[in-house]
């Protein structure tokens, strides 16, 4: 998932809240969602305010414990070969099933596109509050390879 549209104004880019249209974005999404997946185990999440703010929506909305959430900082504006590393080297439990990872672009369209070896119009400007949903053909996290996906959906706001 890639975070809601974040504001213009802060002293650095990592410090920029969430515009007041996020919101509206991840309701737009979360009407979809519930017809579309069970609820994700964990999140993982770049430690930018965004993305921070962005969790505690999803973090509410799924009902998902604060145990259940890291802020990982090597995920602010991680290239896509960074967020491969992260999911495989992340301590996930082989029991965990379902991750949402809530990071930024370019990365994260470029690694959309990697993981499922197909390139999608969406997937190149991965919007704001937009959520792609893939299944994967692992049973231990970190054998996750690109080009091993299996497109889901993909939810715009």
């Amino acid at each position: 998932m890639r975070h809601g549209e974040a504001a213009t104004q802060a002293s650095r880019d990592h410090e920029r809240s969430l515009a007041f249209i996020a919101k509206r974005q991840f309701e737009t999404v979360s009407q979809q969602i519930e017809k579309e997946i069970a609820r994700p185990q964990v999140v993982l999440s770049s430690d930018a305010q965004r993305t921070k703010e962005t969790t505690a929506f999803w973090k509410q909305e799924f009902g998902i414990e604060e145990e259940n959430v890291s802020f990982i900082p090597e995920l602010y504006l991680a290239e896509s070969d960074q967020i491969m590393e992260v999911l495989q080297s992340t301590s996930l439990s082989d029991a965990t099933e379902r991750v949402l990872l809530i990071g930024h672009n370019p990365g994260l369209s470029v690694f959309a596109m990697q993981l499922l070896n197909q390139t999608h119009q969406a997937f190149q400007g991965f919007p704001t509050g937009s959520l792609m949903i893939v299944d994967l053909p692992i049973t231990q996290w970190k054998d996750i390879q690109f080009n091993q996906g299996i497109y889901n959906t993909f939810i715009q706001p």
